[in-house]
């Protein structure tokens, strides 16, 4: 395929995919909704938001790299297949069962509220950013990792050869994590963190007008 079709192609989909949002903030780009962003207490919701997502963005890239270092030390195909397995499992059940599975451990009661909102969400969104940077390890060139191996030192494999090609992951992956965590708004609820997701679905019950409710 010629590269200006890919290009157009791809150009279409993300286009179509951010149809609903390019919506939405149209109708929020608004002078008279964008004011009540300057209200003290807004800005403090937005900033713990914004605190727990990048936390929680942190950890996730944390975590999946600890995984991502398990494979790789594991022989067995199988016990590969069972780690998989039982990653793709927790990624797929929603935050607030995450909660209810640390609740009968114990935790997080008694825990901060942003420590606890944290932890579950960092244990929610880590397999989607574990299976994005396994998407990512398909660009590196197997041929150059065998000749890094014989002349350069695991950190320099690590800086020259792996981290490059997996920078489009690790930016995906980190937006993606960001995003989910900044507009989670279940967890906090139940947690006792105040975050701006759940102001806001709290005045979208109230407003007619989405971009009011911002």
């Amino acid at each position: 395929m010629w590269p200006a079709a890919e290009t157009t192609i791809g150009s279409a989909v993300t286009l179509l995919v951010s149809l609903p949002l390019l919506a939405l903030l149209q109708d929020v780009i608004d002078l008279p909704h964008l004011a009540g962003l300057w209200d003290p207490r807004t800005l403090a919701l937005l900033g713990n938001g914004l605190r727990l997502a990048a936390g929680v963005t942190a950890g996730s890239l944390s975590l999946a790299a600890v995984v991502l270092a398990a494979l790789a030390l594991t022989r067995s195909l199988r016990q590969r297949g069972w780690l998989l397995l039982a990653v793709g499992a927790t990624g797929c059940l929603p935050p607030v069962v995450h909660l209810s599975a640390w609740q009968v451990l114990g935790a997080p009661l008694g825990w901060p509220p942003g420590f606890a909102t944290g932890l579950v969400l960092t244990w929610s969104y880590f397999p989607l950013a574990l299976f994005i940077l396994l998407l990512g390890l398909l660009n590196l060139n197997p041929a150059s990792l065998e000749a890094g191996h014989l002349l350069s030192a695991p950190s320099g494999i690590l800086r020259y050869l792996v981290l490059p090609p997996l920078r489009p992951a690790l930016i995906t992956a980190s937006v993606l994590v960001f995003l989910l965590a900044s507009a989670h708004s279940e967890v906090p609820s139940l947690t006792g963190y105040p975050v701006y997701a759940e102001e806001f679905l709290a005045r979208l019950v109230l407003e007619t007008d989405p971009g009011s409710a911002v």
